[in-house]
């Protein structure tokens, strides 16, 4: 399945931190499982600014549990080159991993009672003294999100 959020410029620049339903839950005793997002900048016209050293964009689930890898600005820049990259630009956030040694481990250790019928929020964190500035009113944020519902009944 897939499903597109739209970010307004407004909405980026409502606050330090912001928070959209991206999967609504999908009923008792079912998971929604986000496989994979894209992030893009639609109708670039400006760069935004003030984005925090720290800033990040995740998907989690309401009670917080993160579903995929977040865009973290404290790894190479990365919300700093979706949202001010000098154009449109792409990023992914791919399933949440982790790196022991030279392995890649999928962590999938979350019990799925806790996860069953919860939303999928998309959460939009910046640290910074005051909400994100710059941008156009006429550009948006596009979240592309393909996922999974698993019945664990």
């Amino acid at each position: 399945m897939t499903t597109t959020v739209t970010i307004s410029d407004a909405q980026l620049k409502s606050g330090t931190s912001v928070v959209l339903p991206a999967i609504t839950a999908a009923g008792t005793n079912k998971i929604a499982v986000p496989k994979s997002a894209q992030l893009w900048i639609s109708g670039y016209i400006a760069d935004y600014t003030n984005i925090a050293a720290n800033a990040v964009i995740e998907l989690i689930y309401d009670d917080g549990t993160p579903c995929l890898t977040q865009i973290d600005n404290s790894v190479n820049n990365a919300v700093n080159s979706l949202l001010a990259g000098g154009e449109s630009c792409l990023s992914n956030m791919s399933p949440k991993s982790e790196v022991n040694g030279s392995d890649l481990f999928s962590m999938v250790a979350i019990q799925g009672s806790l996860i069953a019928n919860l939303d999928v929020l998309l959460r939009i964190v910046n640290n910074a003294p005051g909400a994100l500035t710059g941008g156009n009113a006429a550009q948006v944020l596009k979240v592309f999100i393909q996922y999974d519902i698993i019945d664990i009944s």
